[in-house]
């Protein structure tokens, strides 16, 4: 009977520690649980700050994104305004060039014409002072 008292003794004592294992196991595992409760709270609130500042940094992207197709669009446009305005300006600019050249030719022309007529007047004036002195050399024979 001794032998089953001291048995049942170290069987209590076995069960004892046992006993204050688990519940020394129990209450490490109920901190833990305890501080992953506290961490999935913490990684929910950083995710949803995250798809937050996500979420308005994808919208300020799709902006950016827009505003820039609207400037590249309004460049082209400029572009090709300036490319027919750059042509109409040289067309003119032919235009300018052709209207100086008939205007030189034109003054050369006038010219030419002046001095004609210039010679002419004079060939005029000659034959009208011939003619007068003609006409009193004949007055003079007549009389």
């Amino acid at each position: 009977i001794m032998c089953l008292c001291a048995c049942l003794q170290e069987e209590r004592a076995k069960y004892s520690k046992t006993s204050s294992a688990l519940a020394a196991e129990r209450e490490s595992k109920e901190c833990l649980q305890a501080e992953l409760n506290v961490l999935r709270k913490q990684l929910e609130r950083e995710k949803d700050t995250f798809e937050r500042a996500f979420g308005l940094l994808r919208s300020e992207a799709l902006a950016d994104s827009s505003r820039t197709e609207d400037l590249l669009a309004k460049c082209t446009a400029l572009e090709s305004l300036c490319a027919r305005k750059d042509k109409e300006l040289e067309e003119k600019d032919q235009l300018v060039s052709q209207l100086h050249q008939k205007i030189h030719s034109n003054q050369q022309t006038h010219k030419h014409e002046l001095r004609e007529l210039n010679i002419k007047m004079q060939q005029e004036v000659y034959m009208a002072r011939r003619l007068a002195e003609s006409t009193k050399k004949s007055h003079r024979t007549r009389k």
